[in-house]
This record gives structure tokens, sequence and C-alpha cells, in this order.
């Protein structure tokens, strides 16, 4: 995937999921970077697929912003074939306040929700998630088992 905002889940690639505001709502961020650095960032609802809600996309202009840095060279890979490799990004706390429309300026002791997933992979036994998914089936986009993030 070479497209902003585009299908990366398809490629070998991460996902990011990061809710900024664990007791209000069910929104958070899913920032999605496959291995040669290409992203989809969304501010999102849970069950947003499933209920045919809209989520909104990170803008071109926001997302030269982000600095994403990969050990793959190039703007694709052949397939999935990419392993061992890895990924460093930065996203700007303001682009995530404009993207989301709430101050987003956490400060030590700040507590966050969220959970890291391994995607685009050939078999399951190579899928990964930081927090554990309780269900038969797992649905990656599952707030109710996001671990918490704590910034110092």
């Amino acid at each position: 995937m070479t497209e902003l905002n585009g299908p990366t889940f398809e490629d070998s690639s991460v996902e990011f999921f990061a809710d900024p505001t664990p007791d209000e709502d069910s929104m958070y961020v899913n920032f999605e970077p496959n291995c040669c650095g290409q992203f989809k960032i969304a501010w999102q609802e849970a069950g947003w697929q499933e209920r045919g809600i809209d989520r909104d996309l990170v803008s071109p202009e926001l997302a030269s912003r982000v600095s994403v840095r990969t050990s793959v060279p190039g703007p694709t890979t052949a397939g999935n074939s990419a392993d061992g490799w890895w990924l460093a990004a930065a996203i700007p706390f303001d682009v995530l306040s404009r993207l989301t429309g709430r101050e987003i300026a956490p400060t030590a002791g700040t507590e966050w929700r969220g959970n890291f997933y391994r995607s685009g992979v050939a078999s399951d036994s190579q899928k990964a998630t930081w927090n554990p998914i309780e269900k038969p089936n797992p649905d990656y986009h599952s707030p109710e088992y996001f671990g918490r993030l704590r910034f110092e």
C-alpha cells in the first residue's frame, strides 16, 4: 500500500490503538503503518463498521507532520514477505488534537488505554497483540481489551 489512509493492514504492518479519553466514551485513534512506513490514522468509535458509522481519517496536511522511519527500504515490498523489520513513529499531540477535536496534551501520570497488533501476516500463528484479547475470534478493534498506557 502506497497511499495515505489505504488498507495498510493488508501489508506486513502493525496497528496501534489509543484511547486518550477512556472514561468518557468509546472513541479511539487507530494508527496503522505498514513495514514501508505508509500509514493510516483514524479517529473512530468502537463498533464503527458494524453500525455503519464513518470514521475521521487524517488529512494529507496533518499526515505530513507525522514522522515515520522503518528498516524496510523503498515504498513497497514483494507481497507480505517483510520479516524482521522495525518501525519508529512520532505523532505530534497537536496533530491528534486536530484529528480528534479534543485537547490532547498528556502530562506525567495521564493514563490512556491502548493495544498493539501485528497484522498483514501469512498465518494466524504470526499474529500478535500486546494486551490479550479474550474472544474466540479476536476483533482487534476492541477497546474493552485495551491495556493501560501511562505517561511519565
